[in-house]
């Protein structure tokens, strides 16, 4: 089982979704799983994962498989080896659980990550891993379904945490 996962936040809330496919070039999911926090900690630059890795870590319990590769919205390793969301995550699953991160946007000084384009874009993924061959990470971001930059199943899990963080703010409102 693959697991894909991606947060979005509104002030203090933070939501969290996993889209659970079979195989790394699913294009339909199996299920999805989403966690919803009123209190996610304040964006500091460089610890991205004290915002992010509760709400993943939340996500991961609620799954009824235990994925074999997880992949994050993000970078596994920032520049010069540090750890970022993705690497914390693997961490968090005793090394278990091999992690692909799918940046899309460059991180200053990082160079060991691999750009994959996509689709008709022109505008590269940037791919580190955990646990797996980034060569292979790279090669598996290829094959995810989809006709475009971001991978289906990526753009679900976007459009899932998305959704639960409008109806968290629905409930609050009414």
């Amino acid at each position: 089982m693959i697991l894909w996962m991606d947060a979005c936040y509104k002030g203090k809330t933070g939501a969290a979704c996993g889209i659970e496919a079979e195989r790394i070039d699913s294009s339909l999911p199996l299920a999805e799983y989403s966690a919803l926090d009123f209190r996610v900690e304040e964006y500091m630059p460089g610890s991205f994962y004290l915002r992010e890795l509760p709400l993943l870590l939340s996500v991961l319990k609620r799954c009824a498989h235990y994925p074999d590769i997880v992949v994050v919205d993000g970078y596994v390793w920032l520049s010069g080896n540090r750890p970022g969301l993705g690497a914390r995550l693997y961490h968090e699953t005793g090394n278990t659980v091999p992690v692909i991160g799918i940046a899309k946007n460059p991180y200053k000084g990082h160079n060991s990550c691999i750009q994959v384009t996509r689709g008709r874009s022109k505008r590269p993924l940037f791919i580190t891993a955990a646990g797996i061959d980034q060569e292979r990470a790279a090669c598996m971001v290829r094959q995810m379904a989809g006709s475009f930059r971001i991978p289906d199943m990526m753009r679900l899990a976007d459009m899932c945490a998305r959704r639960v963080l409008d109806s968290s703010r629905q409930v609050l409102e009414s």
